[in-house]
């Protein structure tokens, strides 16, 4: 039967093939672009007034940033809702918002539309790498259906806090069948999730053959301080940068490195063989929220009984909040933890069959 839908399979990869090869064009045309507007807006005398947004710049061409704390947001259109504007979106005396946006590029606060929020995440610090602010929440376009006190937690953030994510619970996905199920691409995402390990130098936490466990916190939805982002070189943040928006959306290029994937992964029937760009939402994006709590938080287990065990991506079930949100202020995470530490009653485990049904829990 395999070899029925063998030409197939192989005209898919050609066709996929192609779509990047289109993507690349694309992408290069956009980047020039934004380029062009760039030097228009530096000879042309172009002048910013107080209520206008700041174009994106190269690193070198800004100072500095007006608030301990920015967010970026990453949307499709460029706008949020009133309700977001008013509440956790809000300019005030101690943060900044940023919003993407991933449809002009002739506009400000461009990113290609590639890999979800993970793409403008990326750029973010890869544009800003050398003169970030000291801290920056990095959201998509809806967080408070995350967390609906976002606002109230990013008032108790603590000025020194390294990381911390914007979510209460962790969720764990047990290996990629969830991607096989959905759209084939469980090969191409377990292969992605390696290469982004590689990338930051972690690749000795998922050994060649063993199933991938992340468990993680979900919405790409965190908080980092300019230290701890540069605890990694911007090279690595450049590589990423190319395998997200920077890049023509596949993550891996190439043949798959099938001697390194999980057997169930290997062994699946129809998986696709071939990364493309149209697969950016499944993976860069996927490994982004996967997996951004091992590659800027630090949070890994990487002891040898953890790593033999499938357990070395888990983040801590119960993340210990103090650490970065003041207690005492209104709807503090902080006081949570102290509750859960208090009362012995951890986060509730996911009870929705959905969640189920797609392969996520809790452990």
């Amino acid at each position: 039967m395999a070899d029925l839908y063998a030409p197939l399979h192989q005209t898919v990869d050609e066709l996929s093939a192609l779509r990047g090869e289109v993507a690349v064009l694309r992408a290069t045309v956009a980047k020039q672009s934004t380029q062009i507007q760039q030097l228009a807006q530096q000879f042309g005398g172009h002048h910013i007034g107080p209520s206008a947004k700041l174009p994106q710049q190269p690193v070198s061409e800004v100072s500095a940033w007006r608030t301990n704390l920015v967010l970026v947001v990453a949307t499709v259109k460029g706008r949020l809702s009133p309700r977001a504007l008013h509440t956790w979106a809000r300019n005030t005396s101690s943060s900044t918002t940023i919003i993407y946006q991933r449809l002009d590029p002739s506009s400000p606060n461009y990113s290609p539309n590639l890999a979800f929020e993970a793409g403008v995440h990326i750029q973010f610090i890869f544009d800003y790498y050398d003169n970030l602010p000291n801290q920056t929440a990095f959201l998509q376009d809806h967080p408070d259906r995350h967390t609906p006190q976002l606002a109230s937690w990013l008032a108790c953030l603590r000025p020194d806090a390294s990381y911390a994510p914007l979510v209460k619970r962790r969720e764990i996905h047990s290996g990629v069948n969830l991607w096989h199920r959905c759209c084939r691409a469980a090969a191409v995402v377990e292969q992605c999730w390696r290469d982004s390990l590689d990338v930051f130098q972690l690749g000795w936490l998922l050994p060649d053959g063993a199933q991938a466990n992340p468990g993680f916190y979900a919405g790409s939805m965190f908080v980092a301080s300019a230290e701890q982002i540069r605890k990694h070189p911007r090279a690595r943040y450049a590589r990423m940068h190319a395998m997200a928006a920077g890049g023509d959306g596949r993550c891996h290029q190439g043949p798959l490195q099938w001697e390194r994937l999980h057997k169930k992964t290997a062994n699946a029937t129809g998986e696709y063989t071939l990364d493309s760009p149209g697969m950016s939402k499944h993976t860069t994006a996927g490994a982004w929220e996967s997996l951004h709590h091992v590659l800027l938080g630090g949070l890994y287990r990487g002891d040898e009984k953890s790593i033999a065990g499938g357990t070395s991506l888990y983040a801590p079930y119960a993340f210990n909040f103090c650490t970065a949100f003041r207690g005492g202020c209104d709807a503090s995470p902080c006081d949570t933890y102290r509750s859960w530490v208090e009362n012995q009653k951890w986060p509730q485990k996911w009870k929705d069959k959905e969640h189920h049904r797609m392969g996520k829990g809790m452990a």
